[in-house]
């Protein structure tokens, strides 16, 4: 008979076999069946990745964990097969569990760092932003030695216009990663966005430096060119309505990181204009340093038309310089300097031939006035130009020199040369009265009688009302 805890043999209670009832001996089972099913489980999940069921082999994994919770790389196996389903969110539980388990494994940092910046992408699609920041930041957090992490914040930062902020992201990489030619780049769009262009192409400059072979620094060079293009364009028309000021401010912001040739010229015109003449002056010289430097790196065939043009323009702005000294401050000798220098520049202005003319007029030096007056009255021949205010005014101009002439050779008695500077006025101006009337009077001293009757003849003529010809004549 066998009873409960032993079996009665010849009435006495005996003991059961030690094995059947050893706990030592249960546990011992019970391991390996545990190992067993781990090991089928763990068999099972591979063999469904290999038969490209991923979602059976989650199930495999997780009742393998469900076995021996405790090893790090089943939670990373699972996570990988989570990325693959594009459940990222447990993939990032799964990596979390293997680093609890493995705190020191720097490839599950890096993994799940990664992972965090894929989450991020994702949420960039779709423009969910404050979580994609959000995945960024743990991403930069876990991997700091990563810039890329931190970069991808200030990407979203200036995608939100938030300027400022994705600038002291972009600080905080390059404090400690200053080579990274990505942040360079980031912030020379940024720093065009707010119009800080010298910046901008500061930074540029450090991108070719650390990679001249970067695609991208031609493109940045080429947006900056088209927005220094287009401020031109704003400033021309700033200058044309009149809005000199407004014309000056934004040139001076665009030469500062784009300094071109037809820049200088506008901001030097816009000067002129405003009678800032030594700005005026530096900026045509600084346009001209620039074709320079062209014709040398280059051969610039029309560098010498572009060094003639700018010469003409600073002919112009001395010629102003002159008109001032002379009106304006009565420095006649000064103004007499500047016209100088504007001929020795663009000899074939007849402007400036007359100011210097008016000049020496103002000096009383009658010679070297009638010299100017009659080259400014030669080019204006020479060009078919008989018409004009300028025209007009070498045209009065001389004619008076020739008169004062005359005049001062009548009262010195030497008639002959007095007659032939009324000719030569008459001649300019054969329809003024006084011109004949005065070589009239130098004729009858000549006792060209006839010759003098003739010109007060035609000096009553030409006014009537002229009472001392009409006596003249009469006489």
């Amino acid at each position: 008979m066998e009873t409960k805890g032993g079996r009665v043999v010849n009435g006495v209670r005996t003991k059961v076999l030690a094995h059947f009832v050893n706990p030592h001996t249960q546990k011992a089972r019970g391991e390996l069946a545990i190992t067993n099913s781990f090991a089928w489980r763990r068999t099972e999940a591979d063999k469904h990745m290999k038969d490209g069921r991923p979602d059976l082999a989650v199930t495999s994994l997780s009742a393998a964990i469900f076995l021996k919770p405790n090893i790090a790389e089943l939670y990373e196996y699972r996570a990988e097969i989570y990325i693959q389903l594009c459940d990222f969110g447990s993939a990032i539980l799964n990596y979390r569990k293997a680093l609890s388990l493995c705190p020191r494994e720097k490839k599950f940092v890096e993994r799940m760092a990664r992972i965090m910046f894929v989450r991020g992408r994702l949420h960039v699609e779709d423009e969910e932003l404050d979580q994609a920041i959000d995945a960024f930041k743990e991403a930069a957090k876990l991997v700091p030695t990563n810039p890329q992490y931190e970069l991808e914040c200030a990407r979203i930062y200036f995608s939100k216009n938030l300027c400022k902020t994705a600038l002291d992201s972009i600080e905080n990489i390059l404090a400690s990663h200053p080579d990274y030619t990505d942040a360079y780049h980031l912030r020379a769009k940024i720093l065009i966005r707010l119009g800080e262009y010298s910046m901008a192409k500061i930074d540029i400059e450090n991108v070719e430096k650390r990679d001249s072979n970067d695609v991208r620094v031609k493109k940045m060079a080429d947006l900056i060119k088209q927005e220094a293009q287009s401020k031109f364009v704003q400033a021309t028309q700033f200058y044309t309505s009149g809005l000199n000021g407004q014309c000056i401010a934004l040139l001076s912001n665009t030469l500062a990181w784009n300094p071109t040739v037809e820049g200088y010229r506008l901001r030097a015109t816009a000067f002129r204009t405003e009678g800032k003449f030594n700005a005026s002056i530096a900026d045509l010289k600084c346009a001209m340093q620039l074709v320079q430097s062209k014709a040398e790196e280059t051969n610039h065939s029309h560098s010498d038309m572009e060094l003639k043009d700018i010469q003409r323009q600073l002919a112009f702005t001395l010629n102003d310089i002159g008109i001032c000294l002379l009106n304006i401050g009565g420095k006649v000798n000064e103004a007499i300097d500047c016209f100088r220098k504007a001929i020795s520049r663009w000899e074939r202005e007849p402007q400036f031939h007359a100011n210097l003319a008016d000049s020496y007029k103002e000096l009383n030096q009658l010679d070297n006035a009638l010299k100017y007056y009659q080259k400014a009255f030669s080019i204006l021949a020479d060009r078919g130009k008989t018409d004009g205010d300028i025209y007009h005014k070498v045209l009065t101009g001389l004619c008076s020199l020739r008169y004062d002439r005359g005049r001062r050779m009548f009262n010195n008695t030497n008639y002959m040369e007095a007659e032939q500077e009324y000719s030569h006025a008459i001649r300019l101006s054969p329809n003024t009265a006084m011109l004949r009337f005065c070589r009239g009077e130098s004729r009858l001293q000549l006792l060209n009688l006839l010759g003098a009757y003739f010109d007060f003849k035609k000096a009553v003529e030409l006014d009537p009302k002229f009472n001392k010809a009409q006596e003249r004549w009469e006489w």
